[in-house]
């Protein structure tokens, strides 16, 4: 059992919180996932920025002060015994109660719920697929966005075990490269970093674009042709940093040419 966040009490995530008319059965709900890593959650700020940023683009808005949710935050962490260590912390935000169907209700109640779950230091390495039973919507704006319209990654998950690897990498409908089912998708090709583009359907995150910033990425559309060439593959994202791909469809992919520490991501 551990103790969860919501409206701004303290419950038990065991006890019931969303109401069946909760428009979270609808996939209205946006979240962000943040590495908690003794006690800090690192890079607040800019997931916060991000989160606001897609509650937007949802219709939706975050009904407390990010400073008031930091500090319940950094409580949540104490209360389940993870001030010390790494923890996956999440933060929900979701459309609220409505009736029946899809309209929007006409007064908005948006409700807040977060939890913290103990997360290993370390991965294992990743066997990758490249999904074919399912194609990301590059039209889509739900697409570069963290929401509860997760099915086709959760598909693609599927359709990875189902064939003996533990990640997907998802193409859009021109067949471009977009991201993986949790991860964003960078590679390694004559000594550069490229990753694809937002406009491709890949998800913008936080660690994305530390990236970029950091290591000089470059966005650029890839194709699963462009995978199999290079020079090495990384998957990134807030919990795990960035993890190489050691294969891709069966086939061995090399360590990548160009070396980024694995917990780049702890440091501000």
């Amino acid at each position: 059992m551990s103790i969860i966040w919501h409206n701004g009490d303290w419950l038990e995530d065991s006890q019931a919180i969303y109401s069946v008319h909760d428009r979270l059965r609808l996939g209205e709900c946006v979240f962000a996932t943040i590495l908690a890593d003794q006690g800090r959650l690192v890079r607040w700020g800019l997931h916060i920025e991000k989160l606001v940023h897609n509650l937007g683009v949802m219709k939706l808005s975050l009904p407390y002060a990010p400073e008031d949710l930091l500090v319940a935050g950094q409580d949540l962490l104490k209360k389940n015994g993870l001030s010390e260590g790494r923890a996956a912390f999440n933060i929900f935000v979701s459309g609220g109660p409505g009736g029946n169907g899809i309209r929007p209700p006409e007064t908005r109640a948006e409700q807040v719920s977060m939890r913290a779950l103990p997360c290993p230091s370390a991965f294992p390495p990743v066997n990758a697929i490249i999904a074919k039973s399912v194609r990301r919507n590059e039209g889509s704006p739900l697409s570069q966005i963290k929401c509860g319209n997760y099915g086709e990654n959760i598909l693609a998950v599927y359709e990875a075990q189902e064939q003996g690897a533990n990640e997907a990498i998802l193409l859009n409908n021109q067949g471009r490269v977009t991201c993986a089912s949790v991860a964003s998708v960078f590679a390694v090709l004559g000594g550069a970093l490229y990753t694809p583009p937002l406009s491709d359907g890949a998800q913008g995150g936080v660690t994305r674009r530390t990236l970029i910033e950091r290591y000089g990425a470059v966005e650029k559309s890839l194709s699963s042709e462009d995978l199999f060439q290079s020079e090495g593959i990384y998957l990134a994202n807030s919990l795990r940093g960035v993890v190489p791909v050691v294969s891709l469809d069966g086939r061995a992919c090399p360590a990548p040419s160009l070396s980024i520490p694995a917990d780049f991501h702890l440091h501000e």
